[in-house]
């Protein structure tokens, strides 16, 4: 037994190495990019414009990873959803968002000024 054997059994992780080196590099790749989704996510609730960064490298691996597996149905939502990032990157790094009756949201924030509050 290897001195990181004794260290992972010590600290009781055994069965999660045993779990890796069961799992084949596909399923990992899964778990991988589920933990990449999951990451977006968090920085897409955090209002992060790098999230779409990490959403457009998680649904690449989801391509790669549904082609594989011959879900081609899924691989097509995540390419859709791949371009929809593309998409959403370019709204918020180049594009001023507009209101429903055609203000940017920036003007319509400058309006409101100390004198019209009070």
């Amino acid at each position: 037994m290897s001195i990181f054997e004794s260290i992972f059994d010590f600290l009781g992780l055994t069965s999660y190495v045993n779990f890796f080196n069961s799992c084949s590099t596909m399923e990992l790749l899964g778990w991988g990019t589920a933990c990449i989704s999951l990451t977006g996510a968090f920085l897409n609730a955090r209002q992060k414009w790098y999230s779409f960064l990490v959403w457009m490298v998680a649904n690449t691996f989801w391509i790669v990873y549904d082609l594989y597996n011959g879900c081609y149905a899924q691989a097509a939502l995540f390419i859709a959803y791949l371009s929809m990032n593309v998409y959403g990157l370019y709204c918020w790094k180049f594009k001023r968002p507009i209101n429903e009756i055609g203000e940017t949201t920036k003007n319509k924030l400058n309006s409101y000024t100390d004198e019209s509050l009070s």
